[in-house]
């Protein structure tokens, strides 16, 4: 499971690419012992070769830049005065008649993709 960190996962990854480069066994059954796929050991082999030790780390997931930080903030103003001129019942209204278009978009898009 990759959100649960094994006690000395730092060690075990540098260890197996010793035994990689080492070529004394076979890389698939190296993999096997280590239990990891082949393209995981392909991919911290090269990234050792590529980077050192350091490669071997856990590396953040998902995107690098927020997607929030491309909106200039003069937009990120205006965008929350327009909301807050809304009054509470039309935003509710709103927001149900957004996804009701939404869910028949999808529909729509689904019938077509089966009759084509």
């Amino acid at each position: 499971m990759p959100w649960r960190q094994a006690k000395g996962t730092q060690q075990s990854r540098e260890s197996f690419v010793k035994e990689a480069f080492e070529g004394e066994k076979p890389f698939g059954q190296l993999c096997q012992e280590y239990r990891i796929s082949r393209k995981t050991g392909y991919k911290w082999r090269k990234r050792a070769l590529e980077e050192g030790k350091k490669a071997l780390q856990d590396r953040k997931r998902g995107p690098q830049e927020s997607s929030s930080y491309r909106i200039e903030a003069s937009w990120k103003l205006r965008i929350l005065e327009q909301k807050k001129n809304i009054p509470v019942g039309d935003r509710r209204s709103f927001m149900h008649a957004y996804g009701a278009y939404m869910l028949e978009k999808r529909f729509l898009r689904a019938r077509v993709s089966v009759g084509s």
